[in-house]
């Protein structure tokens, strides 16, 4: 498994959230629960989620709907 850090952030760049994790090879699925770094939930709208690996970094805009 390879080192990954996921990064999520508002539109204007202020970071959210982020986590350190480990994959391997292969398709995998992250789920974030809406809620900031210190565990409060966030807005409703569009964030950009960041995957950084030791040889790449790849950016998707996510939206977020609130309940």
């Amino acid at each position: 498994a390879i080192p990954l850090f996921i990064e999520v952030a508002d539109l204007q760049g202020k970071m959210i959230f982020s986590e350190k994790t480990a994959a391997g090879a292969g398709k995998h699925t992250w789920r974030w629960n809406g809620h900031d770094a210190q565990g409060a939930g966030v807005a409703s709208g569009v964030y950009a989620v960041t995957l950084k690996g030791a040889d790449f970094r790849e950016t998707r805009k996510i939206v977020l709907i609130g309940e």
